[in-house]
């Protein structure tokens, strides 16, 4: 198979993903920060991709205050009201790492559409026909969506064409939007699955902003004819902003907190006494306090950092 992600791409993505791996476990400001930031902004951007009128601001409120807005509609505060929960399912999915059932997604529909759409329609796949408003795509028949989704699951719990995580990621992205297997909703919920592939692989989730909505639907008409390279290539860039976002965050985060040799050593991955040896060369900065050596977690987190780009040769 033909590879999709363009080569430059492809090993940035790899080797920002090693990068970041050779910091965990991140610590834990950092990654509930992270997590906020992320189910604020995906909220807004993914609702917003489908027309919600709610600012970023506004979908903030609804989500952490509990708070109506005024002028808004009630299906809007709902549809920010609704994606925290299919977050944290989407993330308890990743970390169980099993199959992914069509109950799963039925699930999936149910928490981001409830009382948005008719109580009968949500949480089952539809039973008639429909129209994507503004593209040329018509979707398959009703009675096509249960086999399609079944290859569907197929393709996200085994990837039989052995596609890079990202390829995956935004193959499925398509293909669930392609059959929409929903009357409404499938955009939240294909940007959800996305979002479960890449974090099956320790990936971040990544958010589609509001402002890319033309090329993003430009390029799900892409791969509508065939060409997925254009959308593949679209999410991997996406994969590396979100990627150095997290290097920046626990960077910033690590401060002037002393280790011991111990501690910087499980947060390093190599032994105390190979610390000392790098202290006593003057490589890494560390000051004896009586008896024991110490550094600063900011230096670890330098080392960490550039010791991982000398082994993926980028220095």
């Amino acid at each position: 198979m033909a590879q999709l992600v363009k080569p430059a791409l492809h090993t940035a993505v790899i080797q920002k993903w090693k990068l970041l791996d050779s910091m965990r476990p991140l610590p834990p400001d950092v990654l509930a920060n992270l997590r906020s930031v992320f189910r604020t902004e995906f909220t807004y951007n993914s609702n917003a991709i489908e027309g919600n009128s709610l600012t970023l601001r506004e979908t903030q409120l609804v989500i952490e205050e509990g708070q109506t807005i005024r002028g808004k509609s009630l299906r809007e505060i709902y549809e920010a009201r609704n994606h925290p929960e299919a977050i944290e399912y989407v993330e308890s999915l990743a970390n169980e790492q099993r199959r992914l059932t069509e109950s799963d997604v039925l699930t999936l529909h149910q928490m981001v559409m409830k009382d948005v759409m008719e109580e009968k329609d949500v949480g089952r796949y539809r039973k008639g026909e429909v129209r994507i408003r503004g593209s040329k795509h018509g979707p398959p028949p009703a009675y096509e969506v249960p086999m399609l989704m079944e290859e569907l699951l197929k393709v996200i719990n085994d990837n039989p064409d052995d596609y890079t995580t990202v390829e995956l990621a935004a193959i499925v992205l398509h293909r669930f939007v392609h059959i929409h297997p929903f009357y409404d909703g499938n955009g939240r919920v294909a940007r959800l699955l996305t979002n479960l592939v890449l974090m099956r692989k320790h990936y971040l989730p990544i958010i589609i902003p509001k402002i890319d909505r033309a090329k993003y639907l430009r390029y799900l008409e892409r791969a509508d004819a065939g060409n997925y390279y254009p959308l593949v290539n679209f999410v991997a860039q996406y994969a590396i902003k979100h990627l150095d976002m997290a290097h920046i965050a626990v960077e910033q985060q690590a401060g002037d907190r002393k280790l011991s040799l111990m501690e910087a050593a499980k947060m390093s991955s190599v032994s105390p006494d190979y610390l000392r040896v790098l202290a006593n060369r003057g490589l890494i900065v560390a000051t004896k306090e009586g008896r024991n050596w110490v550094v600063s977690e900011r230096d670890v987190v330098e080392f960490v950092r550039k010791r991982s780009l000398r082994a993926q040769g980028l220095r």
